[in-house]
């Protein structure tokens, strides 16, 4: 596919292997570098690889939740490398984003058979035992 790109804060970036591709990554320059990979199995085999950029701004997710990937075809899913709003995908999966203040509370009613919540601490990393999100 011949992407190349530096990745930085708020950026998001989604590759569909569909029928197949080489890939890579590295850490760009020495710094320690946070990330998540997601990995989902489309509903179609068999799919042209394609790959898509989305930007989210800290402004645009600060006590609120951001819809930044959504099923093709879904309210407002542009099927576009750098396309506005969520990167698109070919399976049942939504995933938001919020930066959540401290005594903030968030509501994000479940339309599905499953959730998955990830809470990324940003005040540090914690050496000690789990207590659970606040």
């Amino acid at each position: 596919m011949g992407n190349t790109e530096v990745l930085k804060r708020g950026d998001l970036q989604m590759t569909s292997a569909g029928t197949g591709i080489s890939h890579s990554e590295k850490a760009h320059g020495s710094a320690q570098v946070h990330f998540l990979q997601i990995w989902s199995v489309p509903h179609t085999s068999r799919l042209t690889p394609k790959y898509y950029t989305r930007h989210f701004t800290d402004a645009e997710k600060k006590n609120t939740w951001v819809r930044i990937v959504a099923p093709v075809g879904k309210e407002g899913v542009l099927d576009e490398r750098e396309g506005s709003g969520p990167a698109p995908v070919h399976t049942a999966l939504t995933l938001y984003a919020t930066l959540a203040e401290k005594g903030q509370r968030l509501e994000q009613p479940l339309k599905g058979k499953k959730a998955y919540v990830h809470v990324v601490q940003t005040s540090g990393f914690n050496t000690g035992k789990a207590t659970g999100a606040t």
